[in-house]
């Protein structure tokens, strides 16, 4: 069975399955469900890098290597 759950804060979208083992312990398998769109770039991070006074380069270039960032 799976539930989606939502604290009301788009990034900690979430989907967890719970499962319970045949000793009868409970497992809880969570599963990420945010607003990126699968290319690698954290947008949490991204704001805090940003937040902290990072450039817009400093920060892609954080999280892909071997870019150049142009006009």
């Amino acid at each position: 069975m799976s539930f989606a759950v939502s604290l009301n804060v788009p990034d900690n979208l979430f989907v967890f399955e719970r499962t319970i083992d045949p000793d009868g312990v409970d497992r809880y398998t969570f599963y990420g469900k945010g607003w990126g769109h699968g290319v690698g770039m954290c947008q949490v991070g991204a704001y805090g890098m940003a937040f902290r006074g990072r450039t817009a380069e400093q920060i892609l270039k954080n999280y892909y290597t071997g870019v150049e960032v142009g006009k």
